[in-house]
């Protein structure tokens, strides 16, 4: 059969329509391999609960990246596993911190999980800082609200994870573990940044947020583990 210019044309542009469409399926499924999340019940902790590490642990937990083109060595400073609700979420994508921590989420916990009060705070989030304001109906002051309130630069272990991230909408219920690590970046063996995790739910201010690296994040659709520690 002969074929005219226009049909070869045609043929072409379907089958590069084909390789695109099946190029994007494949890279929007492939990040989690044959992984499926397993229905669990996410566990309720009206407090964070957290484990300071001795020093000989800090420095072997979680390892080295490969960040942008730069060495980053996370160091492991707590166990920590938390339940919570989001109440507002902030992607990040530029920089070394973007590419590392991809995501913050602002969280409560303890009385504020329930719709009744955190809906009475208004939260917004801006350049890795997060924000509230108790409305005038709110039970809760400025005090107790920050207390029970976190700004976390969320670090995902691996694929598995960050696709349990990806999947946690504003005002989710979640449960995660991990650890509170601090980040040190290198660029051409010069030190280019240091980035801490706060240790305290009591601080504020500049170095008040959490930096966790994530090994297990518990959502509304499964159970996401890492996979090293899904044998643990």
């Amino acid at each position: 059969m002969n074929l005219s210019e226009n049909d070869r044309k045609q043929i072409n542009i379907i089958i590069a329509a084909f390789i695109i469409i099946f190029s994007l399926f494949a890279f929007l499924t492939n990040h989690t391999g044959s992984y499926k999340p397993k229905k669990v019940q996410i566990p309720r902790l009206y407090e964070p609960e957290q484990i300071n590490l001795p020093p000989e642990y800090k420095l072997s937990l979680t390892g080295q990246r490969d960040v942008k083109n730069q060495d980053v060595f996370i160091y492991a400073q707590a166990y920590y596993k938390i339940h919570c609700r989001v109440v507002h979420i902030m992607p990040y994508y530029m920089g070394v911190g973007g590419g590392l921590s991809p995501v913050d989420f602002a969280v409560v916990w303890g009385e504020l999980v329930k719709k009744e009060n955190y809906e009475q705070i208004e939260f917004k989030q801006s350049g890795r800082w997060a924000y509230f304001r108790p409305k005038d109906r709110s039970l809760y002051d400025n005090s107790f609200i920050s207390r029970h309130f976190a700004n976390m630069h969320l670090i995902p272990a691996d694929e598995i994870v960050l696709a349990g991230l990806k999947n946690v909408q504003k005002y989710d219920e979640i449960y995660m573990e991990g650890y509170l690590v601090n980040i040190e970046s290198f660029k051409n063996g010069r030190l280019s940044m240091i980035w801490n995790s706060s240790l305290s739910r009591s601080d504020r201010g500049d170095g008040a947020c959490e930096i966790m690296f994530i090994t297990k994040i518990i959502t509304k659709d499964g159970e996401y583990v890492s996979a090293k520690n899904q044998n643990k």
